[in-house]
Parts: C-alpha cells; sequence; structure tokens
C-alpha cells in the first residue's frame, strides 16, 4: 500500500479527535492532558509546514497565518503548566503522531508554488481547518473531563462510585487553572472553524487508492501486531496501541459484513449473526485496551516507532474505506469503494489476526508478571483489591471470604498511594487482565469460526484438512503494492 498522504493523515486525527467525544470519563481526565501538549506542538508544526504564496523569496501574505500564531502560543501556554506524570490518553497520542507524520511530510515536499493556484490555496485553508477542528475536538473533550475529574475530587465521589482512577496529581489552582485554559484554547480553535467552515469545501482529494489497498494494510498491520506482541520485550504502550488498533479493525469489519449482505456475498440472516459476533469481539478488545492502560513496563515506556506508524497507516486505511465525515459510511458506498474486490475474505483476514493476537493477551500478563516487568500504580491495586474482595464477598459470603485468605486483597501502603509508586501487579490485578483476556480469546475464537463457516474454501487455522485428504489450504488472494498516482493540485494529495 501506498504511504498515506497530508490529506488521509488529517482527516484520521480529525476522526479520532471527533469520535472521543462522548466516548471518554473523568478517569480519562489526566491522560488526556497529559498528551495536550503533543497535540498542540505537532499542530503547530502542521501549520507551520503550510507554505504560503510567495513572490520569488518574499511571502506575499507574511510567514505566518493567523491560525499559525495562535497554535504557537497555545503550545506555549501549555508547556509553562507543571507536567502530569501519568501515560498519555491513547488517542491523544494517535493524534499527535498522525499529525507529526503530516508536518514531517509537508516538511519535506511542500514548497509556496503549490499554494499559487486556486486549487492549492483552497487545499491549504482545507488543511488549516482540518487541523483546527482536531484542537477544538480534543480541547473540548479534554476541559470537559478535567471538570468532571476536579468535581468528583472535590465531593469525594470516587470511592462511592467505586471506579477506577488514575491517582490524583493535581489539585486547587493547579486543576482549575487547566480548566480554564483548555476551555480557552477549545473557543480559540473552535471560532477558527466557525469562521472557516466553508473552506473545507476547496479540500483537495488525492486519486482513489487501490482497491486492494485496504486489505494490504489489514495484512500489513495483522503482521506487524503479532511480531509485536510476540516480542519478549513488548512494552505496555505496545499493547495498548495493538488494542486499541483491534478494537477499531473489528467495527469495521462489522461495517464489512453490512456490505457483504449489500453485495450478496452473504446472506442475511448469518450477517446479522457474524455483525453480532465481531461488535462482540470489538467490545472485548477495547475491555483489554483499558487494562493496558493502567498496567505498565517501566523498563520499555514507550510505544515502538514500528506500531504508531502502522497504526497510523491501518486507521487512515479504514478511515478511507468505511467512514463518511463523522459517521460510518452506508453499506453501498463501502461496497462501491472495494469494487473488484471480494469483502469476506478481507473480514476473515481480519477475524484470524484478532483471534490469534487474542490467544496471546490472555498469556501475557502472567508472562510479563513472571518477568518481572508488568507494574501498576499503588493506587490502582488497592482499588482492584477491595474490588475484588467485595466481588468475593458477594458471591461466597463474608464468613468465606474471612476464612480463605486467599481471597483476601493484600496490603497497599498508603506511602505507596500517595508517592504515586508503580509496585509489581498484584495476583488480584493479574487475574483480573486474564480472566479479561480469556473472554477476549473466546469471543475472537467465534467470530474466526462464525467467518470461516461462511467462506469454507479456506480451511480454518484451527481446523486445517486432513493431509490425507489432500486438500491445500488456499492462499491469500495476491495483493500487489501499487503506486498513487501522481498527485493533483494542493498541499494535500
Amino acid at each position: 500500500m501506498s504511504d498515506p498522504t497530508v490529506g488521509e493523515l488529517l482527516a484520521a486525527a480529525d476522526h479520532a479527535a471527533l469520535q472521543l467525544v462522548g466516548a471518554t470519563e473523568p478517569n480519562d481526565a489526566l491522560p488526556l492532558a497529559a498528551g495536550w501538549r503533543d497535540v498542540l506542538d505537532a499542530a503547530y508544526q502542521v501549520l507551520a509546514a503550510i507554505p504560503e504564496p510567495a513572490v520569488g523569496d518574499r511571502p506575499v501574505d507574511g510567514t505566518n497565518h493567523y491560525l499559525t500564531t495562535r497554535l504557537e502560543q497555545m503550545a506555549g501556554q501549555a508547556h509553562r503548566f507543571n507536567p502530569i506524570d501519568v501515560q498519555p490518553h491513547p488517542t491523544a497520542g494517535r493524534v499527535a503522531e498522525t499529525l507529526q507524520q503530516a508536518a514531517d511530510l509537508l516538511r519535506r515536499h511542500a514548497h509556496p508554488g503549490m499554494v499559487r493556484s486556486p486549487e492549492g490555496s483552497a487545499d491549504a485553508a482545507a488543511a488549516r481547518v482540518r487541523v483546527a477542528r482536531t484542537v477544538a475536538a480534543l480541547a473540548h473533550v479534554t476541559g470537559g473531563e478535567m471538570q468532571a475529574y476536579a468535581q468528583q475530587s472535590g465531593e469525594g465521589k470516587r470511592a462511592a462510585q467505586r471506579t477506577r482512577a488514575p491517582a490524583r496529581v493535581l489539585q486547587g489552582q493547579a486543576l482549575t487553572r487547566w480548566v480554564r485554559i483548555l476551555q480557552r484554547h477549545e473557543q480559540q480553535a473552535l471560532d477558527y472553524v466557525t469562521g472557516h467552515l466553508r473552506d473545507l469545501d476547496g479540500e483537495q482529494r488525492g486519486p482513489a487508492a487501490p482497491v486492494s489497498a485496504f486489505g494490504v494494510a489489514v495484512a500489513s498491520w495483522s503482521t506487524q501486531a503479532i511480531r509485536r506482541a510476540a516480542d519478549p520485550h513488548v512494552s505496555g504502550a505496545d499493547l495498548q496501541h495493538i488494542a486499541h488498533a483491534e478494537n477499531a479493525l473489528l467495527k469495521a469489519a462489522a461495517v464489512l459484513t453490512s456490505a457483504a449482505i449489500e453485495r450478496g456475498e452473504l446472506d442475511p440472516a448469518a450477517g446479522r449473526h457474524l455483525h453480532r459476533r465481531l461488535q462482540a469481539t470489538a467490545a472485548g478488545w477495547a475491555t483489554v485496551a483499558g487494562q493496558w492502560g493502567w498496567a505498565c513496563t517501566p523498563d520499555a515506556p514507550r510505544a515502538a516507532a514500528t506500531t504508531t506508524r502502522e497504526s497510523a497507516t491501518l486507521h487512515v486505511a479504514i478511515e478511507a474505506t468505511t467512514r463518511s465525515a463523522n459517521s460510518w459510511a452506508g453499506p453501498r458506498d463501502v461496497a462501491q469503494r472495494l469494487a473488484g474486490l471480494d469483502i469476506l475474505p478481507v473480514v476473515r483476514t481480519i477475524t484470524d489476526g484478532s483471534d490469534t493476537l487474542a490467544e496471546m493477551y490472555q498469556q501475557l500478563p502472567g508472562e510479563l508478571r513472571d518477568a518481572g516487568r508488568l507494574r501498576a500504580s499503588a493506587g490502582i491495586l488497592l482499588q482492584i483489591g477491595i474490588d475484588s474482595d467485595a466481588a468475593n464477598r458477594a458471591r461466597l459470603g463474608p464468613r468465606a471470604v474471612t476464612a480463605d485468605r486467599s481471597l483476601k486483597a493484600l496490603p497497599i501502603n498508603m506511602v505507596d498511594v500517595a508517592a504515586k509508586r508503580l509496585l509489581p501487579l498484584s495476583l488480584q490485578a493479574c487475574d483480573q487482565m486474564h480472566d479479561a483476556g480469556a473472554e477476549l480469546a473466546t469471543t475472537a475464537h467465534v467470530a474466526h469460526q462464525a467467518v470461516s463457516a461462511l467462506t469454507p474454501t479456506r480451511a480454518s487455522r484451527r481446523n486445517p484438512e486432513p493431509a490425507s485428504t489432500g486438500h491445500r489450504r488456499a492462499s491469500m488472494p495476491e495483493q500487489h503494492h501499487t503506486h498513487r498516482p501522481a498527485p493533483g493540485p494542493g498541499i494535500t494529495p
């Protein structure tokens, strides 16, 4: 598959930010804020790299568009804040990485001649709106959750609600200042979006990607994700990144199923059954991704560059294939975008990779814990121990729990909680991760079996044809890497 274009990267970042609206909770406030500076830095880098019209070496309208200056000021304000000592939210991290990729492409290839034509100038204006809308959406979500977090902290509701929460690292004036500055950033970005929304009409779409591009992206991602998860030195950030990408991919597979029904590749009744299986697997990946948000590997704190790059490419491919504006594309539209390509084999490839990865995720918590690599904050381990003890009391009764010491939560030193120390993963926490992984492995295998039953031309990975039959496992259709045609006018194709 050809590399994603600037326009595709900006659209993917925009979509990821908009997807967060209504999908977060106060527990996400601090991770979102921890990634805010990186998002602003990357957004500024994109805007600074967009060329201005020039005559010779002299810019016509000045070297900086005023939105660029505004983003530079916002980034400077965020950098003056004390750093938040938590892992950045994965979506904020993905948005920052995707924007940074777009900025790198612009710095390498963009030049003032690209924006001399009306089409090129309109495309540059549309790119600015994309960036501003991404910033506005993330500022809205982050500011709202920070405000809810402040209220929750002040009223002491967190213990009563028995929900997992990150250690409190912001209080009083610092928390109030974060809320105020995020609201200001949202308003500044939103003012630009509302005043220039029609500029999106000038966005120059690059030539359509080859029909096999989505299948190539899926196969490439699956190979990279399995290889990375099998690495004994894999980081917790890698595993969270992979789980989030699998969640998005299984949701896309459900959309592809509807397109297969539309095209006549799949019986409607069987399609609805498969759709439910895929949605259940997507939900399982979301649960596992949340757990790898609080379980970490201090010896490898960051995701590998290959993981983030392949993840960004996958999200671009999902966006181009299954999304329209801010919603899922209709079955007919998806079927048309995949014209000339059988849809069910692509769904089968997705479930095959998901099934393999789910098996690994069931074993990884125990393996990494036994290797002494897995840690979690003392506050989270304490909450898990309390929840585990309460669940056992409800299931077995208080006397049984008191009699069986193995069911009691290990004591956590409150000094460690106050200091936000990372401790080795407790048995209760490891069991919780293992149980979620086991449930995911079951749903992923059932979904894979469902797809395999509908596409019998290829033997299941788990149930190969006996050697005596002489049947050979069908190979995947050959996917040819094709070069993207010459770009059209503008800076983003």
